[in-house]
């Protein structure tokens, strides 16, 4: 009961800061971000130690004083993360190119469309993956699968936001057939799933040099439907934004379906540890995604 009073007021804090940062050019709200995250990793303590647990574990020989450096440029990207989003409200299919570069992703999901089956455009919580949504200004028909947040203003705000952009939600919870049927119209399906998520089913992979619980449902889903998956993400350069794939995995049947879900999964994991590896500030680390690793005891 608690929680509810203080869920209201980060709300109305939220929309607040949304009004403030739409009244801005787009180059002084990412300045005012930039300095909140510097300001967030020394003032939110919680998170804080979240990341700061999780890359002393990653990168044991790294400095301390290394780790704080790339601990503060995840704070500041997952800052200038946010106002993006705010304000990707004034984007477009006139003006999206001015801020992100999507040519290659574009025709790359355009070649397996072809196929007629559908695309399963897997992403990861790196660079702005919220504006994964932003390819459906490109003209591809895509939904984003999503987990419904907790907080319904929180989670009506995201799905709002995902309409703008052309981009419509479908929630983990529903049926399969309703999430089958977005592929089986030849649409992209839009999956986020680098994260331990307790309440869906997952193998252990390894991630980082660890065992980390991963879920199976893009694998299960593209085997299902015949789709094929592409890893990407939406890497941040500068303020501008670049959509990288990598190599589509199809996901063909076997007699052995448990180790072919593994082998899949393994797959696009790897896919994704090669991005965030290349560019480790730009993941979001707050996440405990060793949390049931065998290999370790607590982080």
């Amino acid at each position: 009961m608690k929680k509810k009073p203080e869920r209201f007021v980060f709300y109305c804090m939220l929309l607040a800061l949304i009004g403030v940062l739409r009244c801005m050019p787009r180059f002084m709200a990412l300045a005012v971000a930039d300095a909140g995250g510097w300001i967030a990793y020394h003032v939110v303590k919680r998170h804080r130690s979240k990341v700061d647990r999780n890359l002393a574990f990653v990168f044991p020989d790294k400095t301390e004083k290394e780790r704080k450096r790339l601990a503060i440029k995840v704070f500041q990207n997952m800052g200038q993360t946010l106002a993006d989003v705010i304000l990707s409200y004034r984007l477009n299919s006139g003006n999206v190119r001015e801020i992100m570069d999507a040519g290659e992703a574009v025709a790359v999901l355009n070649k397996l469309r072809e196929r007629g089956k559908g695309v399963i455009f897997l992403s990861s919580h790196f660079g702005n993956w919220e504006l994964v949504a932003a390819m459906c200004l490109y003209g591809l028909p895509g939904r984003a699968l999503a987990r419904k947040i907790y907080y319904e203003p929180y989670n009506r705000l995201l799905v709002e936001n995902r309409e703008h952009l052309g981009c419509h939600t479908v929630y983990r919870d529903d049926s399969p057939r309703k999430v089958l049927g977005v592929l089986r119209r030849n649409e992209i399906l839009g999956v986020v799933p680098d994260q331990d998520m307790e309440s869906v089913d997952g193998i252990f992979v390894d991630f980082y040099g660890h065992p980390v619980h991963t879920p199976t449902a893009p694998v299960k889903l593209a085997m299902a439907s015949g789709a094929p998956i592409l890893p990407a993400v939406v890497l941040r350069e500068g303020k501008r934004y670049r959509v990288l794939v990598g190599k589509p995995i199809e996901c063909r049947r076997q007699a052995d379906k448990e180790e072919a879900v593994r082998r899949y999964t393994e797959e696009w994991s790897r896919s994704l540890e090669g991005f965030i590896r290349e560019h480790p500030e730009q993941w979001a680390w707050m996440h405990d995604r060793w949390k049931r690793s065998p290999s370790v005891k607590k982080l």
